[in-house]
């Protein structure tokens, strides 16, 4: 890694082994690129990061011996998280690889101020996260979330509406909000007058999993965090939401200038995959 590459230990699952198998790996795209004879399992895959994406630029968060506890100042308190270290930078991909329980998921809430830190630092867009005049609704307009099973981020009747709902409270204009969400519907693959008064709960699961990253994309942020969102996908749905991910990461607006693309990799017989199945 030339971005600065960073370790994290967990005592969230207790294993012995946990130093290891939880350390963050932070990691340029190309780093993580199969050779071109395993490039034909996905067509994610068909290109090498470098011919797509630009050289890393300026530093848009950056985690400084982050520390994070569970149940804080209580008797049950357990750390999940210490002396987590690494940036972000401008135009880069980024993958986070860590065994289940690791704290992959605590370190990627940090990135909007979901999460604040109980030791070190960590800077978005230059602001201290743990600043108690931290304008947090500010920082997620600039980075967007996906939670692991983002259906769960889902709650409006209609898919409009619901990718809608960021737009709507920047206090848009409806000719802007009602712009936002065609493209960010059409960016995923779901037509805006198709889909635009389906409703959502009705949805399969791919397209649900298609909605909510529309949602995010609707507010066109400036970073894209990702956690494991083909978890619980059938091959087919897995494959179509890690090719549609790829190309918002390379054919986005100029104001997703940096991307963090899940929390592992996962390699088959067949080749590499971004996989909701955590690497050891």
């Amino acid at each position: 890694s030339n971005a600065g590459a960073g370790t994290s230990t967990s005592a969230g699952d207790g294993s012995r082994g946990g130093q290891k198998a939880s350390s963050l790996l932070h990691c340029r795209a190309d780093d993580l690129m199969p050779s071109a004879g395993e490039q034909q399992a996905s067509s994610l895959l068909h290109s090498r990061a470098d011919d797509l994406m630009p050289s890393a630029g300026e530093t848009l968060i950056q985690l400084d011996q982050l520390g994070h506890f569970y149940m804080h100042g209580t008797p049950l308190q357990v750390r999940a998280l210490s002396d987590v270290s690494f940036e972000v930078r401008r135009g880069e991909v980024l993958g986070i690889i860590g065994h289940t329980g690791s704290g992959k998921s605590t370190v990627i809430q940090h990135f909007n101020a979901l999460l604040r830190p109980h030791e070190g630092t960590v800077a978005i867009f230059g602001q201290d996260a743990a600043a108690p005049d931290l304008d947090a609704r500010a920082i997620r307009r600039r980075v967007g979330l996906l939670f692991q099973f983002p259906e769960a981020q889902l709650f409006e009747q209609y898919v409009g509406d619901d990718v809608a709902y960021g737009p709507r409270n920047l206090k848009l204009t409806r000719e802007d909000v009602r712009a936002r969400v065609r493209k960010a519907m059409e960016s995923v693959g779901l037509g805006f007058e198709e889909f635009k008064d389906r409703i959502t709960f009705g949805l399969s699961g791919g397209q649900m999993r298609r909605v909510a990253l529309a949602g995010v994309l609707a507010l066109e942020p400036e970073v894209l965090a990702l956690d494991e969102p083909t978890a619980g996908l059938d091959p087919r749905g897995r494959a179509q939401l890690l090719d549609l991910s790829w190309r918002c990461v390379t054919r986005a607006s100029p104001s997703l200038s940096s991307r963090i693309i899940w929390k592992s990799w996962h390699r088959s017989a067949t080749g590499w995959s971004l996989s909701a199945t955590d690497a050891a």
